[in-house]
Formats: structure tokens, C-alpha cells, sequence
């Protein structure tokens, strides 16, 4: 019965729509008239638009079969008419789409519009009212039908097919009609209800695509009418509003819940549809024994819903598995989440949920990823090359969850630390995450083939050394808004990224293997870090990429080879005041050395080679320095565009196609007699010297200037032979760290070599400023310590490089003052995160470099410190039934004889059995007892004393009577 009054519903829409598209709904105008377009007719239309501009309001405009490409504008309320759907084709503009509607009461009807990979709407309905659109075939366009702000319009009979994003879409727009359409493989959507109220779906025929609903209000969930005629594969919608309880038929194509409580989902398969199913602005439903597969956006998406239960569904092959937005304080227990090609689950701004038991592997994004959220709990969940993802900018998003070892990457336990002290994590990790740690050393680990290997988030003084980090669909290892760490001699093959630095500033990347990732190294706002002999070759986009507002990094000693774009590639804007140094850069796909907005980066004593276009192209760069490098066999030498400002000289440009080429104004050399840069195959005259060569006599620069193809830049004192070699720059940025009796002196190497090797360093010493003297002469290397001094006093020191030319100018001058070194101490049993239970052993180690470690001491919480048994190995035994169940945080520290160690601490969670509750004590009877007996002895006493006194009463006599006294 149902199904014959759905079928009778949308016969009488087809049929009122075919109507409406020759009778305009307008009231009646007299004078209506007809006006034809093509069909060779006298006095037709040879265009739509032309037509349609001279019609007057209730007028038709009739097209003739044929294919006119156009954009067809309507502003006039008129019915648009093609002869037949199938011959009167609207091919669209590539800019504006087909047609578009910009009046109330307009009718279109009967035609196909058709554009291949188009970017816009082939029917556009904007700010409008009481159109009709039916009987069109639409296909390719952006979107198929787009209605936005526009009320009480129906969409009828109409054939969607193959838009590059959605069939129809209602945005912001109420109150219309979508009957009787045949909706099918559509990128995104079949039929988009966004921000939108009150509208009815009946009869449409959905395939390869379904339902997308959106908005923050329920109403824009509830408000529809959406019957069980619209089908989704062949299959029913169920679209649930402000349902009570309930189960939902286990034959659906799509399901919505919209302000639904208590509502059972269960047994149900569905696939092929945009999203299998939608949950808003509802809750305390079961959602269990479910198979949604090969949705294109989201298997099951949660919208602001809140303690569902969610169980043994198998969610594979969608966008996302299960993507939760604003929603709290749901369970999802024993479902697979896998194969999905972004996330097995996504949670975003979603709180105190729990994930227990769930498999979430083989995804081509993360396997459960955490967006903006807190206070979640992970435990059990499997993981096959996929892992677990934090992100947010605040850290309580990072280090609020409950994330403990039962969860496993590749069958290996994933490390969740959140504000830990010091402490090494544990060998075997399947995954390593920080948050809000410092001091703490990931070492020898083996994290391939996740997500992302090792993240550290709000982290600093972190080691991260000899890990390997491979295969990961994220990065190998990533720091976001941590600093001052180490990363060195790690592998980062094969990953999105090698080496993540995000918001992250001075820390150290040296000595590691980073091949065969989309980038190898990777910094976005990131500032003064070092990029340090690594080798970074074959990665499919760059080896070095520095995105936006990136300053003071130094990217030195590298080696950047057959990357399939550019060796060093500084992407977009804010990229200033870094280094690039030393580095061998050479076949490379692309270019070498690419600059695109970059301001006052040195380039210097680079060897730039075998590139296949660019040795370096910088692009809107100005104030830059490029200086003794060697640009050999490249396409193009060096090219600026776009740029000013730039100063390039003691370069070597070898045997490339094109030398050089700038169309900006830049300088090609430095004074005389420094000279410019060194040009193979440019030979000239060297007969004359001085400034303006016009004096007698060689300088080994050339008497004629080169030119510099593209502009009128010139290289006025071309260098006959190679640049003169002279001893070194400075080196830079030396700093001095106390230590007990000693101070570590670190620096970075001069930013010009003088074009020879550098052999050797001499540091400078003195107990004033400005009065160093000769210390020590040491090798290439960038550190030293200096020992055997007084604790308390200063020292100030500088340091030279020397090439074989000779020791070229001091750095600047660093100061430190030795003070004794702290004891260090560390945790070892348990791991941080561990559930525990009844009397534990709290173990760990204890040291000083420099002295005697004389005590440690713990404390629980904010107890008192006690002291434990041992000292560079130590115990204590700790009774956890004395404090209540749930997080408590450990500390240790250690003592030797005159400073206190750092705090070291981890987080446990106490999980105690609940005791019974007590029982109700015996009754003591011997109390009882005697209570009882003093009674009775009372109640015997008062009685002889009443039988005494009427015995002592003589015969007949009455008590007296009580007086009543009253005043006169």
C-alpha cells in the first residue's frame, strides 16, 4: 500500500512538471507569445540568449533541435523549451557553466546539457523562487543543479549523471521539491541538502552516489521530507527524525538519523552510496553487526551525537571508515575500520570517546587519527601499517588522552608518553609519541610502516638517534611545536616525508639517511634549525623543502642527488635570512637550487651539477648572496626572474647550455679589484686593470664585461681564471655551555670557505672580554670542550677557521661560567602509562658525570619526598591501595651532595579491585545483655517502690485533690 501511494506521488509530479514546463505558472498574460530558436524558420532566433533577451515576462522561447554553445543567461520569467531532451544539446561555456536562472517563475525543460570536465554549475538557480526544472539530462559539468538561497522550486524527472562533484545541490534554500530524478555516478554526491530546511525528496533514483546532508542546526537534519521511494543502489533511504526508539528495516541503501534517540541500526549492508550512514544531533543509539563498504565520503559520520554505542560493524573501502565531528562520550568497541582510502576513524573536535578492541589497518591515510580533540581513550586496537595521529594547536590536545601499550602498530606496542622527564623509551616500539615530554631519548627503534614512526608535539631536548623510520604514509618522524632537539643518524626512506619539522625551532638534523620519500626533509614555520650532512636522494618532489616563513636555518654539508624535482626547493613566502652551504647538489630532476620569495639567503661554496634544467632559479627573490659556488653541466646555469637586488659573484659557471639569465636588476660582481665570476668559454683580453680597466697592466680580471642574457645586467669584472682563493669567513653563531669545571664550546662553519677546504679550527680564551688568547688548535670539527677549569669564574671565548691560505676573521665572542653538573636519574619500572595495582617496585638508575650520586628520593603526587633503597640503582616498594584509583604521576629525583637532579616523572594509572562493601558487625549480646538486665532491674525497682507506698498509705484515705488557684 505504502509503495502504490509513493508511485502515485511521483507520477503526478512527473506529469504536473511536464505540464508546468509548457504552461507557465505565472498568472495568465494575454499576449504571451512564442519565439523560436534554430529550425531554420523565418525570422528564428539564431541563438537562445538572443532570444531570451527579447522575450517579455510569461513568454516561451521554443529551441529547435541542435547543439548550441552557449551560456544562456535568464532574467525574464519565461519557459525555456527545447524540442527534444535528447537533440537540443546546451554544450555550456567552460567558464560559466550552461544556463542560469537569476528570476522567479522560469520553467526549463527538455534539454541535455552537456561539457566535459567542466568547473561549474550547469543549472544555476540563485536568490530565486517557484522555478520548475524537468525533463533535462545533465552530465560533466562541476555540479548538475545548484540551487543556492532559492525556495519553493522543484526539480523533476531529470537525468544527473557524471558531474565532477555533485548531481543536484540545495544550499541555503527551503521549501523545494526533488521528485522523480534519476541521480547516478556523480563524484561526490548524488543530491547535497546543505544548511538548507523543509525540503521534499520522493522518487529519486540514486546509483553510485546517495545523500549528503549538512548544517549546525538540527532543523537542518530534521526538517525534511525524505520517504523511503528515493533509493540509493536500488535500495530503500531510511531517513529517521525525532525518533524515539525503534529499529530501522535492514534493507537500506543510506540511513540518516536526525535527532534521534534509542534508535537500533543493526544487519544492515550498504554500499555504493556517498556516505552509508549519517548520525546528527543524536544519541544512545546501538549501531552494531553492520557491513557498510565503498561509500565515496564517510562509511558512518557522526554529527554532533553523543553516547552511542558502536559494535562489530565492518566499515571498509569508504573515504573515511567512521569520522566523528563534535561528538562526545561514544563507544566504539570491536569494529574494522580498514582498507578505507583516508582514516579508519577520524575524530575531530570529538571528546571522552572510547576506541576499544578495534582493528584499523591497511587505510591509505591514518588508522585512528586525532583532530582538535581530548581526553579519548585508545586501548587494544590493532594496527597494520597504520598507527595513531595527533594534531591541534593547543597541548591539551596532545596530552590528555589515555593511550596505552594493549594498542599495537605491526604487532608491536605503541609508546604514548605525555609529560615525561628524561627517560629512555623502551626497545620494540611499533610507534613513538610525545607530548609535552622533555629530555626523553628515542634510540634503536624500528617504526616502519605506520603512520607517522616517532611524533613529538610540544616536546623539547629530545634524542632522537640510529631509529629507522621507513614506509610510513606520513612522516618518518616529526616534530610539531618542539624544539631544541637532536635528530641524527636516523633512515627515513619511502615516507610522505623523511624528516617533519612543524612549528618547530633550533633543532639539529644531521648525519641522516633520508631517500625515496615525496620530500626528504620538510620545515614549515620553523625557525633557526640545522640541516646537517645528510644524504637525501631519489625523493619524489624535493630532498630539502622549506614551505612558508622559515628563518635563520642552515642547510650545510649536504648531500642532494636524482631527487625527481629539486635538490633544495624554498616553496613559498616569509623564507628569509637561511644558509645554504657546502652543499653537493647534482642531478636532480629539475633544478638544483630553487628560490621562490626568498630574501637574504646566502648561497655559498655549493657544487650545483648535472641538473637537468636549473642549476638555481630563484623567483621573486631579493637581497639574496650567491658566492663560490660551482654551476657545471646544468641547463641553465643560474636564471633570476622577478627578482632584485641579488648579488652573485666569485662563481664558477662551467660547461652548461646557458650560463646565466636575469631580467631584473641585480649585481654580477663585487668591487674591484674582488672581481666578478668566473665564465667558461668567455675568452677575453686580459691587457688592462683598475676599476675601469683603462690601466696598463693584468689583473686577472677580464677587460671587456660579460653580458648577462635577459636584460641589461652586466658582470662588470669578469674573473679570467676561477675566483681568488683567500682564507676563511668567520665561523658563526659559536656558543659557550657551562659545565662542572669545564664549558662546551659549538659553532657553525663560516659561511664562505675562501674556495678551499677548511683543515682545521683555533680557539681563542680569555677571563675577560675583548682579551682572548691562542688556547687550542683542532681539527674540522664544530665542537670542544674546554676542562680543568674554576667553577664561578667566567670565560670568554672566540674561534677562527683556517684553509690552506690561512685563518681567516674570529667569530663572535661567547661567555659561559662552569658550574658543577647536576645528577641525572631515570625511571625504569614501570613504563610510563601502566595500569598497576597492589604493592608495586618502583625501580630505576641514578648518575653524575661528575661526582657521587649520595641519595634518591620519590614522591607520589604532591606528597612528601621520601627516600628510596639504593642509589645508581634504587627501589622503592609502594603500596598503591593507599591512594585512590585513577591517574597519579610518580617523581624522582636525585641528590649528589650539592645540587638536586631534574625531576623526573611518569604518569600511572591505579586500578585497584573495588572492595566489597563491609559488612554489617555482629551484634554484641553481652551488651545487649546487660542493657537488658539494667532495664529490667529499673522496671522491678520502680514497682516494689509503688507497692510500698500504698502500703504505707492508711485505709481510705484518697490521694488530695490538685488546687486550682485563681486570682480575684
Amino acid at each position: 500500500m505504502k509503495r502504490g501511494k509513493a508511485s502515485l506521488i511521483v507520477s503526478f509530479f512527473v506529469v504536473a512538471g511536464g505540464f508546468c514546463a509548457i504552461l507557465s505558472v505565472l498568472p495568465e498574460n494575454a499576449r504571451a507569445v512564442t519565439l523560436f530558436v534554430g529550425g531554420g524558420g523565418p525570422g528564428n532566433y539564431t541563438t537562445i540568449q538572443g532570444a531570451v533577451d527579447d522575450a517579455n515576462p510569461g513568454d516561451t522561447v521554443f529551441v529547435y533541435n541542435g547543439t548550441y554553445n552557449e551560456f544562456v543567461r535568464i532574467r525574464t520569467p519565461i519557459s525555456l523549451v527545447g524540442e527534444n531532451k535528447d537533440t537540443t544539446i546546451i554544450g555550456g561555456n567552460y567558464d560559466w557553466g550552461g544556463i542560469e536562472v537569476q528570476t522567479d517563475w522560469v520553467n526549463v525543460t527538455g534539454f541535455t546539457l552537456t561539457k566535459n570536465d567542466d568547473f561549474a554549475p550547469a543549472m544555476s538557480l540563485m536568490n530565486v523562487e517557484n522555478c520548475s526544472i524537468t525533463n533535462n539530462t545533465i552530465s560533466y559539468y562541476l555540479v548538475g543543479i545548484s540551487l543556492y538561497q532559492s525556495h519553493n522550486n522543484t526539480i523533476i524527472n531529470n537525468s544527473v549523471i557524471s558531474n565532477n562533484e555533485s548531481g543536484i545541490t540545495i544550499h541555503q534554500s527551503n521549501d523545494n521539491v526533488i521528485a522523480g530524478n534519476t541521480i547516478s555516478w556523480n563524484f561526490y554526491d548524488g543530491i547535497s541538502l546543505i544548511r538548507s530546511y523543509n525540503n521534499t525528496l520522493t522518487g529519486n533514483v540514486m546509483i553510485g552516489n546517495g545523500l549528503y546532508m549538512y548544517g549546525q542546526d538540527v532543523e537542518h537534519w530534521s526538517s525534511h521530507t525524505i520517504d523511503a521511494s528515493n533509493t540509493v543502489s536500488g535500495k530503500p533511504v531510511r531517513y529517521l527524525k525525532n525518533a524515539v526508539g525503534g529499529t530501522v528495516p535492514a534493507d537500506a541503501g543510506h540511513v540518516i538519523l536526525a535527532n534521534c534517540t534509542g534508535v537500533v541500526v543493526e544487519n544492515q549492508n550498504i554500499d555504493n552510496s556517498t556516505t552509508g550512514m549519517e548520525i546528527a544531533f543524536s544519541s544512545k543509539n546501538y549501531i552494531a553487526n553492520n557491513t557498510v563498504a565503498s561509500n565515496i565520503l564517510w562509511g558512518i559520520w557522526f554529527v554532533q551525537s553523543h553516547e552511542n554505542y558502536v559494535f562489530n560493524n565492518t566499515v571498509v573501502l569508504n573515504g573515511d571508515g567512521f569520522e566523528l565531528d563534535d561528538s562526545n562520550n561514544n563507544m566504539f568497541v570491536d569494529n574494522n575500520a580498514s582498507f578505507n582510502n583516508w582514516d579508519g576513524f577520524y575524530l575531530e573536535i570529538a571528546n571522552d570517546n572510547t576506541l576499544t578492541g578495534n582493528t584499523a589497518s591497511f587505510n591509505n591515510g591514518t588508522g585512528i587519527a586525532s583532530a582538535r580533540s581530548v581526553r579519548n581513550k585508545l586501548t587494544e586496537n590493532q594496527m597494520v601499517e597504520n598507527g595513531v595521529t595527533l594534531s591541534g594547536d593547543s597541548l591539551e590536545y596532545w596530552n590528555t588522552h589515555i593511550i596505552d601499550t594493549s594498542n599495537t602498530v605491526n604487532s608491536k606496542p605503541l609508546y604514548y608518553w605525555k609529560n615525561v622527564t628524561g627517560g629512555t623509551v623502551p626497545s620494540g616500539a611499533g610507534q613513538v609519541i610525545l607530548a609535552n615530554c622533555s629530555g626523553v631519548v628515542i634510540e634503536n627503534q624500528n617504526v616502519s610502516n605506520g603512520n607517522t614512526g616517532i611524533t613529538a608535539g610540544f616536546s623539547s631536548n629530545i634524542q632522537i638517534a640510529n631509529n629507522t623510520a621507513n614506509l610510513s604514509k606520513g612522516s618518518g618522524i616529526h616534530l610539531y611545536r618542539s624544539n631544541r632537539s637532536n635528530i641524527y643518524t636516523n633512515t627515513a626512506y619511502s615516507n610522505s616525508r623523511g624528516v617533519f619539522l612543524y612549528f618547530s625551532e633550533n633543532n639539529i638534523v644531521v648525519d641522516n639517511r633520508v631517500s625515496d620519500n615525496s620530500y626528504g626533509v620538510y620545515l614549515s614555520y620553523s625557525d633557526g634549525n640545522a640541516i646537517l650532512n645528510n644524504s637525501l636522494n631519489g625523493n619524489s618532489r624535493d630532498g630539502i623543502r622549506l614551505s612558508s616563513w622559515n628563518q635563520n636555518n642552515t642547510i650545510t654539508g649536504n648531500f642532494l642527488a636524482s631527487n625527481e624535482e629539486n635538490g633544495i626547493h624554498f616553496y613559498s613566502t616569509g623564507n628569509s635570512d637561511n644558509l645554504i652551504a657546502n652543499n653537493t647538489v647534482r642531478s636532480n630532476k629539475l633544478n638544483g637550487i630553487l628560490l621562490n620569495h626568498s630574501k637574504r639567503t646566502i648561497i655559498s661554496n655549493n657544487t650545483v651539477i648535472w641538473n637537468h634544467e636549473y642549476g638555481a632559479y630563484l623567483w621573486d627573490c631579493h637581497e639574496n648572496v650567491v658566492v663560490n659556488n660551482t654551476f657545471d653541466n646544468n641547463e641553465i646555469g643560474i636564471s633570476l626572474s622577478h627578482s632584485a637586488l641579488n648579488t652573485i659573484y666569485h662563481n664558477i659557471f662551467g660547461d652548461s647550455t646557458t650560463h646565466a639569465f636575469d631580467s631584473g636588476i641585480n649585481f654580477w660582481n663585487t668591487s674591484y679589484p674582488w672581481g666578478g665570476n668566473f665564465w667558461a668559454y668567455y675568452i677575453v683580453a686580459d691587457i688592462y686593470s683598475g676599476p675601469d680597466q683603462d690601466q696598463t697592466g693584468s689583473d686577472g680580471i677580464g677587460d671587456v664585461p660579460y653580458d648577462i642574457p635577459g636584460g641589461l645586467n652586466k658582470d662588470w669584472y669578469p674573473l679570467v681564471v676561477p675566483a681568488f682563493p683567500s682564507s676563511p669567513s668567520e665561523p658563526r653563531n659559536l656558543e659557550a655551555t657551562p659545565g662542572n669545571g669545564e664549558v662546551t664550546l659549538a659553532w657553525d662553519q663560516p659561511s664562505e670557505n675562501g674556495g678551499r677546504s677548511i683543515t682545521n679550527y683555533t680557539i681563542y680564551r680569555g677571563d675577560a672580554s675583548g682579551e682572548e688568547a691562542f688556547l687550542v688548535q683542532i681539527g674540522k670539527v664544530l665542537t670542544h670542550t674546554d676542562t680543568g677549569l674554576t667553577n664561578g669564574q667566567t670565560y670568554y671565548y672566540e674561534v677562527t677557521a683556517t684553509n690552506m691560505l690561512g685563518e681567516g676573521l674570529r667569530s663572535n665572542e661567547a661567555n659561559a661560567t662552569p658550574e658543577n653538573q647536576p645528577p641525572t636519574c631515570n625511571v625504569t619500572d614501570p613504563i610510563n602509562g601502566a595500569a598497576i595495582s597492589g604493592t608495586i617496585t618502583v625501580n630505576g638508575t641514578a648518575s653524575d658525570i661528575d661526582g657521587t650520586v649520595e641519595k634518591v628520593e620519590i614522591r607520589i603526587d604532591s606528597t612528601s619526598w621520601i627516600e628510596v633503597t639504593g642509589t645508581t640503582s634504587w627501589s622503592y616498594e609502594w603500596n598503591t591501595t593507599t591512594v585512590s584509583n585513577g591517574d597519579h604521576t610518580v617523581h624522582v629525583r636525585s641528590y649528589d651532595g650539592e645540587d638536586y637532579s631534574i625531576e623526573v616523572s611518569i604518569s600511572v594509572v591505579v586500578d585497584n579491585p573495588v572492595p566489597p562493601p563491609p559488612i554489617e558487625p555482629e551484634e554484641d549480646w553481652l551488651w545487649l545483655a546487660v542493657v537488658a538486665a539494667v532495664v529490667s532491674l529499673a522496671i522491678v525497682l520502680s514497682v516494689l517502690y509503688f507497692l510500698l507506698r500504698r502500703r504505707q498509705r492508711p485505709e481510705g484515705v484518697e490521694p488530695p485533690e490538685t488546687t486550682e488557684h485563681s486570682s480575684d
